[in-house]
């Protein structure tokens, strides 16, 4: 498997929010300001392969970063891609 957000040296590099499902970090193309990636620590193919924890904790995440990112970018909005 050649996945990046595998790697461990990246996750531990790259990491500024994690609980003990999910882990956040910026992407290397933002599109804007404040581009952020929300991936699991588990390794899937699709969203539709998390657990219900798994899901749960992504958008948990996704709600605690984006408080963090409002501090910080001060965004007229927020969009969310799966």
């Amino acid at each position: 498997m050649n996945c990046p957000f595998c790697d461990p040296g990246i996750r531990e590099a790259q990491t500024f929010y994690q609980n003990h499902s999910i882990f956040c970090m910026p992407t290397i193309r933002p599109v804007v300001p404040g581009h952020i990636l929300v991936i699991p620590k588990r390794h899937v193919e699709s969203f539709t392969d998390l657990n219900e924890k798994e899901i749960i904790d992504v958008f948990d995440s996704m709600k605690k970063v984006y408080s963090i990112l409002r501090k910080m970018c001060k965004p007229e909005g927020f969009n969310l891609v799966i």
